[in-house]
């Protein structure tokens, strides 16, 4: 457990504050004095939504690689936002110093009960920061979902990965994944990347593909000849004692790029629904998918795909994983996913038979 300093030295104040400061943000004091235990989360990606949960009595703390200094400066915006009526408080600390302690950057939720904590911290050191969740005296369990926001940062400061981001298209031309570290981890010589495969929506399938040594903050993954278009891939990034500096970049192979859906990964759920995975064409943000009936000529019900991480592109072709609600079709019937054209027009980019097989999208 990391130990927190009675007196904080915040990176955006000049001057140390006190619980009994004049004109002390409450927050920020009471953030101090918490020294109640923590369950590691998975690491956060800057610009991208993750969602989250901490039970009574204990906290969820998120790590966070961002490379700032006091020449350069990172505003970074945190947002935690509770589900359903419950409460969080978060507090946001900075790299280790060289007292073990690690400096309390901003808080909110401490002094009172809220449902929505936003924050904005100027990051003035390089290294690993935390940003620390739980309800409001952690009387209760919460869920809530966490977002960060760094404008106009160089994508070089901010992750533990400059490339890819979280989300992104990869392996185009070369089938090779070509990675590089972010800033605040580049100097380091003792660092490795894994990489996992496995079919869209099936993480818990994921195979463990290749490890390589970054030399020079870089690295080269090539794509084994048994990776298919469309597979999902997790880059984890480890030091020489196997401690994770990031659990997992996730990304989408994708050797061409075009537009395309996975069909032998639909996944059917109750009611007649359907998840599917593959890539669509984006247009500010958003890509509105149809599933078709193309026996009946019906149209079974639509989804939409956003370009929410920070590797998605908002114009031009994105990963997705869409899920259209329950829609009434028989099995073996002639389905399809696609979009509408600039006139309103569908066009299929998959086809398929219901439970089956995929077929071409012609007449």
């Amino acid at each position: 457990m990391l130990r927190l300093a009675s007196v904080v030295c915040t990176l955006a104040l000049v001057a140390c504050v006190t619980s009994d400061a004049p004109g002390a943000d409450p927050d920020l004091s009471l953030a101090a004095g918490d020294t109640s235990a923590w369950n590691a989360a998975a690491t956060l990606h800057v610009g991208e939504a993750t969602p989250g949960s901490a039970g009574a009595h204990a906290r969820t703390v998120y790590p966070l690689w961002l490379a700032g200094s006091p020449a350069a400066p990172l505003a970074l915006d945190v947002a935690v936002t509770a589900e359903d009526g419950r409460d969080v408080r978060v507090a946001v600390l900075g790299p280790i110093t060289g007292d073990g302690t690690r400096p309390v950057l901003g808080a909110g939720g401490y002094a009172q009960p809220r449902g929505n904590v936003e924050l904005t911290i100027e990051a003035t050191a390089t290294g690993e920061h935390l940003i620390v969740v739980g309800s409001y005296q952690l009387a209760t369990p919460t869920e809530f979902t966490v977002r960060t926001t760094c404008w106009d940062c160089d994508a070089a400061a901010t992750d533990a990965l400059a490339a890819p981001k979280s989300g992104a298209l990869v392996g185009e031309g070369d089938r090779t994944i070509h990675a590089e570290l972010g800033a605040a981890i580049r100097p380091r010589e003792d660092v490795s990347i894994e990489l996992w495969t496995s079919p869209p929506l099936r993480r818990e399938l994921a195979q463990l593909i290749a490890t390589v040594p970054v030399a020079e903050g870089r690295a080269e993954l090539p794509l084994p000849a048994s990776a298919t278009e469309g597979d999902d891939l997790v880059l984890v990034v480890r030091d020489s004692s196997g401690a994770m500096l990031d659990a997992g970049v996730a990304a989408r192979f994708a050797p061409v790029a075009h537009a395309f859906v996975r069909t032998d990964a639909l996944i059917y759920g109750a009611g007649g629904s359907i998840m599917a995975s593959g890539i669509a064409p984006m247009f500010e943000g958003r890509a509105e998918l149809v599933l078709h009936s193309d026996a009946r000529g019906l149209v079974l019900g639509e989804a939409t795909a956003v370009a929410d991480k920070p590797g998605h592109a908002g114009n031009g072709f994105s990963a997705f994983d869409a899920r259209f609600p329950a829609a009434e079709y028989a099995r073996g019937e002639r389905l399809s996913i696609g979009t509408y054209t600039g006139n309103g027009d569908y066009r299929a980019i998959a086809c398929f038979f219901a439970g089956g097989t995929a077929r071409p999208c012609s007449p």
